[in-house]
């Protein structure tokens, strides 16, 4: 019934198509085949539910498989034709999953390995705030996201470099006091404490905030450590 390819790098506004166009051939189905067994009706009614939720997990669609078969022994053939169909999928989903962290672990032990080579590090917590608690750590200061907010508002040259990028400043100041930070948060953190900011990474040269600084500080940039994406850590 369903012939479903899932994409290893599928997005949302892709799934949200597959999705949909799945649903338009299930109730397709429906309508060709009036099923009259009781038993094939249910699970089609319930097989319609599933495809209808865009953000369930396979683990949640595996889950609601084994129960329809627990209330259901005596399928049908045609119902359980996508029984199969579901189990089918059930298992290029296991697939996928496996080949991704498989991927994803093998690239953090790549990455950690170059580091290692080219930095001792120091852990810091992913908590939205790693970027500020690495250069904290290196430069033995605390409240550096306040810091910064404050240096903000009184220096027109960061307010005009900040306006190049976004619009309304004041919304950026806002977002500030909890999103993390980031390559134009480095820059602004360099020439507020007139600092130079190496940041090391596994991918190219270190790329260096304040050259003309003589006070230095360093900190490493990890893109597969950690589940939400890039991360900092600090440097011994």
């Amino acid at each position: 019934l369903l012939n479903r390819t899932i994409p290893l790098n599928e997005t949302k506004g892709n799934r949200q198509k597959r999705q949909l166009n799945e649903k338009k051939q299930l109730e397709l189905y429906i309508r060709q085949r009036k099923i009259t067994n009781k038993i094939g009706n249910t699970f089609l009614e319930e097989l319609k539910q599933l495809h209808q939720k865009e953000n369930e997990t396979p683990e949640v669609e595996v889950n609601i498989l084994d129960e329809i078969k627990k209330n259901n022994d005596s399928l049908n053939k045609k119902s359980q034709g996508l029984a199969n169909q579901l189990e089918n999928h059930k298992k290029q989903m296991k697939t996928i999953q496996n080949y991704q962290q498989t991927e994803m672990t093998d690239k953090k032990d790549w990455e950690i390995d170059i580091l290692n080579k080219k930095v001792k590090m120091h852990k810091i917590a992913a908590d939205g705030n790693c970027l500020y608690s690495a250069i904290e750590y290196c430069l033995h200061i605390k409240n550096l996201r306040q810091m910064l907010i404050n240096f903000i508002k009184q220096d027109e040259d960061s307010q005009m470099l900040i306006q190049q990028i976004h619009s309304d400043l004041n919304q950026y100041l806002t977002e500030l006091e909890s999103e993390w930070g980031d390559e134009l948060e480095i820059s602004l953190i360099s020439k507020m404490l007139k600092v130079k900011i190496s940041v090391v990474n596994a991918f190219m040269n270190d790329i260096v905030y304040g050259e003309e600084y003589e006070k230095k500080c360093k900190i490493v940039y990890c893109k597969y450590q950690v589940a939400g994406g890039a991360h900092y850590n600090a440097a011994e």
